[in-house]
């Protein structure tokens, strides 16, 4: 309740003291990210549970510095994950045979830029840059600009974890089930910029016992870009690495698999600050960018705690032996308590680039070491793939164009010569279609803490696999996505105690005939072998099998409403279900007031038949949710922009699952039928 009250006082005093009823245009315009427009061609349309909060503050960062589109190269228009590449080739021919670009009405006739997407980049882009000016004092208070954003949100009924008992020694939540996070970010022309974020989970202390510094969780950085000539960025603090295909070193967000069928080629970033809320993928240290001529250098040092459990200790108590790794990031329980900060990992090395105008090399080192010894339970899926406490790791990886060709790839190399290796390429065929091949290999023997490639498994090691894709644009209203994934397992996975194979087969159909309507149709066949049975002396394998298919509609009926209804259904030879949902956007006219909601029932026979689904939430909170078991889900969220400077949120939402007693297991279990949930979230700006 403290807290609660300390919200609304904050908000109270944050409000602008400008406003009035009067809105005029701008203030009325929604100048959040419409994630949906932007990411859900290639992106978000998963079968996955993902958290794409680092894929808004990559596009938040592009929002407030547009790219010039007049001037940036493939490798640009290809890292903002908003072009594929028939419009990136289409908008490089038209620059090549016309000259720059002027004016937006210019991009309709660029092949490929209809309407709606070119609508959706322009915030994104800019036809000409101003000077760029040097750092300094006056450039600080002339362009200096500051973000503050907080949220609250909380479990409306108890779960277990929660409930009060007599015994002392019961194993429990100890903190309060408010979830409180706190955001601020300030930026100087993207020349200096300074990020600090907070973060305490429901059920953990919050300025009392374990917890006596506040939050649970800091995450904080200091980036200077391009302060002298030759040093093109310079991160102190929280960053993220990612070079080439994944195979050497990638952290933070993958979306494993390609999910459109024809983009299996990575968009690394190669350093960026980070300052999200996510407790895991992420260096802590510094990092510098240098730029000398047609080469580029990264230089990296880190040393970050990581959770594991604690398996021997030495005689001062001090974790020798460490059994897991833990990337929750939650402390709630005495146990969970006991895991905090148990390893220091170091991570040294560097990235070397060469590029020119159609060819880029690069070149990855780095050597990682835990302060403590990783023996994890040695079982026979596993005995191959356990990272050693120490190793250097280093890789290759190119990317080029020649003519209508874009070829890239990766190999690596760990400390006992074990490989891993990617390589793809993408045919522009006609102006309407592209073919994208990629095969990756990973050894049984390769072994890496900080590989995050493209997958079957969760791991990269133990996989051989080719993926082709199609796509073939057949008018400016169809269009169609053929997709086909080949993979085998050379030795035994989680899921079978025998060597493997397995394919994924999806088609889509998509269906725009205009900006206000948009359909369409999707299958999917994957199969692979299994475990039969549960028996550990009594080895079965069998093939599973799954079909899955969704019918998505949306119609913009007006400036003001959009309705979408999307219909999935899965069977397999072990379960069946499906989802059902409606959702309302409604933007008012005379008032700064947007409301979106939504209606589901879903009916599956268990969790391995859960179906996901994307679901709007507060800023810098999307994700990608799962429906399982029987029951309905309803949610409405209110967005209501009081001045040019303040934007507030407020979601409630509700889970009826009814052919169960209870929702949850363990701690986090909740007797009965419902799981509401609210959540509250300003964003001021100034």
């Amino acid at each position: 309740m403290r807290i609660v009250i300390c919200l609304s006082i904050l908000l109270y005093v944050t409000v602008d003291k400008s406003f009035s009823a009067t809105y005029d245009a701008l203030l009325m315009a929604d100048d959040t990210l419409n994630l949906e427009d932007v990411l859900l061609p290639n992106t978000m349309d998963t079968d996955e549970d993902y958290d794409y909060s680092e894929l808004i503050e990559q596009l938040e960062l592009y929002r407030n510095h547009p790219l010039n589109i007049n001037t940036a190269t493939y490798e640009d228009l290809d890292k903002l994950g908003i072009f594929n590449d028939l419009q990136i080739t289409a908008l490089l021919q038209y620059r090549k045979e016309y000259g720059s670009l002027n004016t937006v009405q210019e991009l309709y006739f660029v092949h490929g830029f209809d309407a709606s997407f070119i609508q959706t980049i322009s915030p994104y882009i800019v036809f000409a840059e101003p000077p760029q000016k040097p750092l300094s004092l006056r450039l600080i208070r002339q362009q200096g600009k500051s973000d503050y954003m907080q949220r609250y949100s909380r479990a409306l009924v108890a779960k277990q974890g929660f409930q009060p008992t007599e015994n002392p020694t019961a194993n429990r939540y100890l903190g309060s089930p408010d979830l409180l996070m706190l955001r601020y970010r300030f930026d100087v022309a993207n020349r200096l910029r300074i990020g600090i974020s907070a973060k305490k989970d429901p059920g953990e202390n919050f300025f009392k016992s374990n917890q006596k510094q506040g939050f649970p969780f800091y995450s904080g950085y200091l980036a200077l870009g391009q302060p002298t000539p030759h040093i093109k960025q310079l991160i102190v603090g929280n960053y993220q690495l990612q070079f080439g295909q994944g195979l050497c070193l990638w952290q933070g967000f993958t979306s494993g698999k390609s999910l459109d069928g024809v983009n299996f080629k990575r968009k690394a970033q190669t350093l960026k600050p980070y300052g999200s809320s996510t407790e895991y993928g992420y260096s802590q240290g510094g990092a510098i960018l240098w730029q000398m001529g047609s080469f580029e250098l990264a230089q990296f040092v880190s040393w970050k705690p990581l959770d594991g459990t604690v398996e021997t200790c030495d005689s001062l108590g001090h974790p020798t032996v460490i059994s897991s790794i833990v990337e929750t990031g939650y402390h709630r329980t005495t146990n969970e308590l006991s895991k905090k900060h148990t390893a220091l990992q170091s991570l040294y090395g560097m990235h070397l680039d060469f590029k020119q105008s159609t060819f880029r090399l690069g070149a990855t080192v780095h050597y990682n070491r835990l302060n403590v010894d990783y023996m994890p339970t040695i079982k026979p899926y596993n005995q191959f793939s356990i990272p050693p406490k120490s190793g250097v790791y280093a890789g290759f990886d190119f990317d080029g164009i020649w003519r209508s060709l874009r070829y890239y790839g990766e190999i690596t190399m760990d400390n006992n010569r074990a490989t891993a290796y990617q390589l793809g390429s993408k045919w522009i065929l006609t102006p309407t279609t592209m073919l994208n091949i990629d095969y990756r290999n990973y050894s049984m023997y390769y072994k890496n803490f900080f590989a995050n490639a493209i997958s079957e498994n969760s791991s990269v090691n133990n996989e051989k696999a080719l993926s082709i894709g199609l796509l073939c644009e057949f008018s400016q209203a169809w269009s169609s996505t053929i997709f086909s994934d080949f993979f085998q397992f050379p030795w035994l996975s989680y899921s079978a105690d025998a060597p493997l194979y397995g394919f994924e087969h999806r088609l889509r159909i998509h269906f725009k005939p205009n900006r206000r309507f948009n359909t369409y149709l999707q299958y999917q066949y994957k199969s692979k072998a299994i475990n039969t049975t549960d028996d550990p002396f009594l080895h079965s394998i069998g093939q599973s099998h799954k079909h899955t298919a969704r019918l998505h509609l949306e119609h913009t009926l007006s400036d003001y409403i959009t309705i979408k209804q999307r219909l999935s259904m899965v069977y397999s030879n072990r379960s069946t279900g499906f989802l059902l949902y409606q959702d309302v956007q409604y933007r008012f006219a005379q008032t700064p007031l947007s409301v979106s909601f939504r209606y589901a029932v879903f009916n599956t026979d268990d969790y391995d038949s859960r179906i996901y689904a994307f679901e709007s939430d507060v800023l810098y909170a999307y994700s990608s949710s799962a429906y399982y078991y029987k029951g309905s889900r309803f949610y409405v969220m209110l967005q209501y922009k009081c001045s040019r400077k303040l934007t507030l949120w407020l979601k409630y939402a509700n889970t009826n699952i009814t052919d169960r007693l209870s929702i949850g297991s363990g701690l986090d279990e909740i007797q009965g039928h419902d799981k509401p949930e609210i959540k509250l979230q300003l964003r001021w700006k100034f």
